[in-house]
């Protein structure tokens, strides 16, 4: 839930109690808390929390979950960079400065993308990846190109991976922990957010996030899902 602006944390703190729920987690920046409520009771408890008139918005701590795994192991196979124009751009294009992508995911292990920060959500290293998910995805964006190993990477040149891990082993993770990745990414200097997650529900907090991050100059691409549904994930 979000309180709404110019409450001291002792009067967040107040509104929280008085609703019923515990805090369990917070995001100063974005005024937002994780509140524990009985399972069998959240409804009753979201209610209450978005008719209060200190509550911005309130709404449940929804699972995402990856999506996306590629097969491809070699350039060769990779028939979407000439659908983009990337044979075109690479070796005509040397890109000037340098990009550091924030891979929101399951974890980044490999020695073919270079790494550069890291954080995870759950106190695990964000080089270790139990899954793969992420490591495809970041070696999608950014595999070191020309070397003979894997795949090449759409960012062929000047580019840095940050993992921030917000996805578990079974590639599933809360809203909570993606927001607390989106929000490390930006205020550590990610110029480019990759979320390659989804499920349906709208979320005000993770909206919140995303505008933090987009107010911070940060370019967000997020996945649709593999479903063919029309319905917005």
């Amino acid at each position: 839930m979000r309180t709404r602006a110019g409450l001291s944390q002792s009067q967040q703190a107040n509104v929280i109690a008085r609703d019923g729920g515990v805090e369990s987690s917070s995001i100063s920046v974005l005024r937002l808390h994780v509140v524990d409520v009985p399972a069998d009771q959240v409804g009753r408890y979201l209610k209450a929390y978005q008719t209060d008139p200190d509550i911005e918005s309130a709404d449940k701590n929804r699972t995402r979950e990856a999506q996306g795994a590629p097969d491809d192991v070699a350039y060769g196979r990779q028939w979407a960079l000439p659908q983009i124009g990337w044979d075109q751009a690479y070796g005509n294009v040397t890109p000037s400065g340098s990009a550091t992508i924030a891979v929101l995911d399951t974890g980044v292990q490999t020695t073919d993308v270079s790494l550069t920060g890291g954080f995870s959500a759950t106190g695990s290293d964000p080089t270790v990846d139990p899954n793969g998910h992420g490591t495809w995805l970041a070696s999608i964006a950014a595999a070191t190109t020309n070397n003979g190993n894997g795949i090449a990477g759409v960012a062929y040149d000047r580019a840095n991976v940050m993992p921030v891990q917000v996805l578990d082993a079974n590639g599933l993770g809360q809203d909570s922990d993606i927001i607390a990745g989106i929000v490390y990414a930006t205020d550590h200097g990610a110029d480019v957010i990759l979320m390659g997650f989804s499920k349906p529900g709208f979320s005000a907090a993770l909206h919140a996030a995303v505008d933090y991050a987009w107010s911070k100059g940060a370019v967000l691409v997020a996945a649709t899902g593999n479903g063919g549904s029309s319905t917005p994930t």
